[in-house]
């Protein structure tokens, strides 16, 4: 059992936001399938209020994410395997979603709310198996109209089924992150396989800078509805920890840059049953506590 004096602390979260920035530059955006349920966990073994440990978890995992999918972002971008208009649509349909999906998770009660992520966690391991099994089959149904793979990305021509389903994955993806803090690259990458027919390493980049820009909205949607609350985690701004937001965004930062340089390398499938893996056993944990 670790030790939960300050220092202990610290190490713990050190090593959790480490494992999530691992899996932000893996995932794409999706660190916070490892931070809320340990942060609901510590905080709630440190004998702190459930409800606000709940939401605390959610509004704190946002705050890392943030630094990691850009840190990710960077990474990516430089790729040059992101289409900018085909972004801009996600970010500015996804903004929507964020404020939506936040405003709603900081009035839901934590048991409720513990419940349902649970369910959310398992039907995301399920979509990840599909995706798998998919993997880039009928990429050419959605994309035909693109223009040659080989050609420069912003020089491809997508067609307005795919815009308009990337806006869809956008707002569902805001919301989604907003409301549980586990990031969008549950939601972002199987309805990019599936849906749209992107590729696992397009998924996962789109997913990143979309959940860069989402994840301060959903922050900010934290900060504000906490403010107001009865009970708080001690040494927190509204729903957000910056104790433990700061020291796992310093090293979760470093390796989701780390990650995201990899995961163009590693075969996709296997990539796939990874996380399925990750995603099963924090819901069974949920519904273990």
């Amino acid at each position: 059992m670790f030790d939960l004096t300050f220092p202990g602390l610290i190490t713990v979260y050190l090593i959790v936001g480490a494992i999530a920035g691992m899996s932000t530059g893996f995932l794409g955006g999706g660190g916070g399938v490892v931070t809320v349920p340990i942060l609901i966990y510590l905080f709630t073994l440190l004998g702190y209020p459930e409800s606000a440990s709940v939401h605390t978890a959610v509004g704190t995992s946002l705050f890392v994410i943030i630094f990691n999918a850009a840190s990710s972002s960077l990474v990516h971008l430089k790729k040059n395997i992101i289409h900018h208009r085909i972004l801009i649509v996600m970010v500015l349909s996804g903004i929507l979603g964020a404020v939506a999906g936040g405003t709603m998770s900081a009035m839901t009660a934590s048991p409720l709310f513990k419940k349902l992520l649970g369910v959310f966690l398992i039907i995301t391991a399920i979509r990840f198996i599909q995706a798998s099994r998919s993997g880039t089959k009928g990429r050419r149904e959605v994309l035909e109209d693109t223009g040659p793979i080989e050609c420069p990305v912003n020089e491809r021509r997508y067609p307005l089924q795919a815009v308009v389903l990337c806006g869809i994955i956008g707002i569902i993806s805001g919301f989604v992150a907003s409301f549980f803090g586990i990031g969008g690259g549950a939601i972002t990458i199987p309805l990019g396989i599936i849906l749209v027919g992107f590729s696992m390493i397009e998924a996962i980049c789109y997913s990143t800078c979309l959940m860069t820009v989402c994840t301060v909205v959903g922050v900010a949607v934290q900060i504000i509805a906490g403010l107001s609350a009865s009970q708080h985690v001690p040494y927190s701004i509204g729903y957000v920890n910056y104790i433990a937001g700061i020291v796992m965004a310093v090293s979760g930062a470093y390796t989701a840059r780390w990650a995201a340089g990899k995961v163009h390398t590693i075969n996709q499938t296997v990539l796939l049953r990874i996380i399925t893996v990750v995603i099963v056993i924090a819901a069974v944990g949920l519904f273990l506590k």
